[in-house]
């Protein structure tokens, strides 16, 4: 016979990760808004997508949960740290004098700076949750990959940045509580090609 007779919630990793989302779609649609000469920040947000992308969808941005390492381990609590990797796309076209790949290489670092810089950012120490449910978060990597394709005519690149996030993990039914001014202007809807972040 089943001794658990509630609902169990969402564990607070899976909260954090949607809140990641939300947090870097707002924002990087804000700065594109201030800079609305600069395209090449005008990145899609997704979560866990791990449908291909098409090069028509560049600028991306994909959250994705890497890891999760519980220590230390009580009869009541679990401290969790949790890794996760913002993966970032982009490419950049050969004009004039101007090589395409270092184009997209220079997209590339810049979205990842803005990305870095959001979730570095003050405003963003707890991500929104009550204090003391998020410990720490730390962005302790970041790495550019090499592409994989030579011959690629758009030059596409991506890189990843690294992010961390100590929390508590327990396994009774309480939920994760906001903080009451926490407010998201982005919507989590699901596609064919997975979950996508869409500001209102």
């Amino acid at each position: 016979m089943a001794k658990l007779t509630g609902i169990i919630p969402e564990q607070n990793f899976e909260k954090i990760r949607n809140r990641i989302g939300e947090i870097l779609a707002e924002e990087i649609a804000e700065q594109f808004v201030l800079r609305p000469t600069e395209p090449e920040i005008n990145a899609t947000v997704f979560v866990e997508r791990f449908t291909p992308f098409d090069k028509s969808e560049f600028p991306a941005v994909n959250v994705l949960l890497s890891s999760a390492e519980y220590n230390p381990i009580t009869s009541v609590q679990d401290n969790g740290m949790y890794e996760f990797f913002i993966d970032v796309y982009t490419t950049g076209k050969n004009t004039g004098g101007i090589r395409g790949d270092s184009v997209s290489a220079q997209n590339l670092h810049k979205l990842l700076g803005i990305c870095r810089s959001i979730l570095r950012s003050p405003y963003y120490l707890t991500l929104g949750f009550v204090t003391p449910q998020i410990g720490h978060i730390s962005v302790p990597t970041i790495q550019v990959m090499e592409p994989k394709n030579n011959q690629d005519a758009t030059n596409t690149i991506w890189g990843r940045l690294v992010f961390k996030v100590l929390a508590p993990e327990t396994s009774e039914l309480q939920q994760t509580v906001n903080i009451d001014s926490w407010k998201t202007q982005v919507k989590l809807n699901l596609t064919e090609k997975g979950y996508l972040y869409e500001k209102n």
